[in-house]
């Protein structure tokens, strides 16, 4: 993997977009040989099957050259790196390669807890040994966790480092490699002012297997190994040092909107934003601490979330989000590389939305995103059409109950008796229930056409249909408070019409025209009331224009319809025309 990979970054022209690839490729197969190596190392250490091959070399200088390969992801840190190492006045008897794994785990181990200060490598001699300190101003370590630092798989809860990532069998390796070598490795530490690791290493040969000390120097391995730790310690950097890059969606993106990919591995991070961006906004953050900032700023649509982060993990963060109520609803996607029945359901039972195992797929993470953030939106808007409704609900109710009170007093007022209010407080409800029965059988739960209500009060005037023309568009839709009043004003002018008149007279006719028009920057809906009789013959017309119809009209609709209109009586009839105010064409404002 690494020979051809190497190859191709060395020796062909490329643009950046193949370039990115293959470099996340060749760190990672960096890394995946370093892991694989430890766990070769560790395997053997503890078959007894290691096989060292001890030289005398020169320790402060192997150690310069080891320790200066962390410089540059120190400095990138914003770390210092002092390395105090003079000449001593022997050689010292070690295995390169061993000296080389225990060092550079040790400076990696430093570089992922230490946070600002510096990291120091000493080396002295005493009588009988040769001592280096590996020294930081990190976290520091608990003195309850320090007997088992040294324990294979062991890893100190809640730890504060850049990253949660590792075999956990790099101390245990460390302490193996040293014992090999005759000597100790110990540890010292304060919480919150740093931690030192010293290795003692027995000077002269006399400790050592006789058949595994060399005579001849083992050739320069080329600084692989040292490579490999630091790329990755520099891949620990905060997830905000990341070069922010505008998203360029794919055309016709059908479901947009703001994931937040949470991971402390970078390369990881990067490839899951490469793989999201063309299609919605993305958003990184380096733990699940970083995360909850982020989502204060802005919030997210989804969470695709690491489960093992130093400081607040996936589980840490899952919890936190289903607490709040203003980010219970976010979907939360966990990704881990443990695998297996038992892990996807502890996910799914702390309350994550799903469990994606790595590897995964490109296909199988956009498809499961694109689901949970589709899901998402259907629940957003059902939640939506249902506080709309309920607002709606109280809003009729509101409007209903007053209708029915005046209704009630206006019945009382004009009643002679017990008989009149009861057939006039019957009539007005008959016609709120023709309203009622239009809304719900209407396919828009928020309208009712004008026309149907027109036909409506028509029908309801038994055996005067036929007398009745109707003109106008069939487009024009109502708000239900608005149609309820509106309703009311009609019941009155055909209820007057069958009194007084042309329903009064059996040549009497009706003729109610409607239109909508712009006028003055706003949209009307204008209706004409025309009522034809002979000339003369309208009876008791002083009646026809006093009662509680009227009043409706020229009072109850201006104040609270903002409409216009006009009421009057002439000597072969009555003119009504009302004109309604429209929020847009074909819908009334309200």
């Amino acid at each position: 993997m690494l020979g051809p990979l190497e190859r191709v970054l060395g020796g062909l022209a490329m643009d950046d977009a193949l370039r990115e690839p293959l470099d996340v490729a060749h760190r990672n197969a960096l890394r995946l040989l370093r892991l694989v190596n430890t766990l070769l190392d560790f395997s053997r250490v503890e078959a007894g099957r290691m096989q060292a091959r001890f030289e005398a070399v020169d320790l402060p200088a192997l150690t310069v050259d080891l320790a200066s390969t962390f410089r540059s992801a120190c400095e990138a840190a914003g770390l210092t790196l002092s390395i105090d190492a003079p000449p001593l006045p022997e050689p010292v008897f070690v295995d390169r390669g061993m000296w080389e794994t225990i060092v550079l785990n040790l400076l990696s181990n430093a570089f992922k807890f230490t946070w600002k200060g510096g990291i120091r490598v000493s080396l002295r001699q005493t009588a009988d040994a040769a001592v280096v300190d590996v020294a930081d101003t990190g976290i520091g370590i608990d003195e309850r966790d320090q007997p088992r630092l040294f324990e294979r798989f062991h890893r100190i809860e809640g730890a504060g480092g850049r990253t949660h990532e590792g075999s956990g069998i790099g101390l245990a390796l460390v302490r193996e490699l040293v014992r090999l070598h005759g000597g100790e490795v110990r540890v010292h530490s304060r919480p919150g002012l740093g931690t030192t690791f010293t290795v003692r290493l027995p000077l002269g040969s006399a400790h050592l297997p006789i058949d595994q000390i060399a005579l001849v120097p083992t050739p320069e391995r080329g600084g692989t190994a040292a490579r490999a730790y630091v790329d990755e310690a520099r891949r620990w950097l905060a997830a905000g040092d990341a070069p922010s890059r505008t998203p360029e969606r794919i055309a016709g993106a059908s479901v947009p909107g703001l994931v937040l990919v949470v991971d402390d591995n970078a390369d990881m991070r990067d490839y899951v934003r490469e793989l999201l961006i063309p299609r919605y906004d993305v958003a990184v953050a380096g733990n699940g601490a970083e995360a909850l900032e982020a989502i204060a700023r802005r919030r997210p649509d989804l969470v695709l979330s690491d489960v093992m982060m130093p400081g607040l993990d996936g589980f840490g963060l899952l919890k936190a989000l289903r607490a709040d109520p203003a980010t219970a609803a976010i979907p939360v996607v966990l990704l881990s590389a443990r695998a297996g029945h038992e892990a996807t359901v502890e996910g799914l039972d702390a309350g994550a939305d799903d469990y994606l195992v790595k590897p995964f797929t490109a296909r199988e993470l956009l498809a499961r995103v694109s689901t949970h953030l589709e899901t998402a939106r259907l629940r957003r808007e059902s939640a939506d059409r249902q506080a709309l409704l309920v607002a709606e609900l109280q809003h009729r109710t509101r409007n209903l109950l007053g209708i029915v009170n005046a209704i009630v007093q206006q019945a009382m007022d004009r009643s002679a008796d017990l008989p009149d209010f009861s057939r006039r407080f019957a009539d007005r409800i008959d016609a709120l229930a023709r309203v009622q029965t239009l809304l719900s059988q209407s396919d828009q739960a928020d309208a009712v056409a004008f026309d149907e209500l027109i036909q409506s009060e028509v029908a309801a005037l038994a055996g005067y249909a036929d007398r009745v023309t109707l003109e106008g568009p069939t487009h024009v839709r109502l708000s239900p408070s608005i149609v309820q009043i509106l309703a009311l004003a009609l019941h009155e002018l055909a209820t007057n019409a069958v009194k007084y008149g042309a329903f009064a007279h059996p040549d009497g006719h009706l003729t109610i025209r409607w239109h909508v028009d712009d006028d003055d920057g706003r949209t009307w809906l204008r209706m004409a009331w025309i009522e034809r009789v002979p000339v003369g013959a309208l009876p008791a017309a002083s009646a026809h224009g006093t009662g509680q119809g009227r009043m409706l009209i020229e009072q109850a609709l201006p104040y609270q319809l903002g409409a216009m209109t006009d009421f009057r009586l002439t000597p072969d009839g009555l003119l009504c025309t009302i004109a309604l105010p429209l929020m847009s064409r074909g819908k009334l404002a309200g």
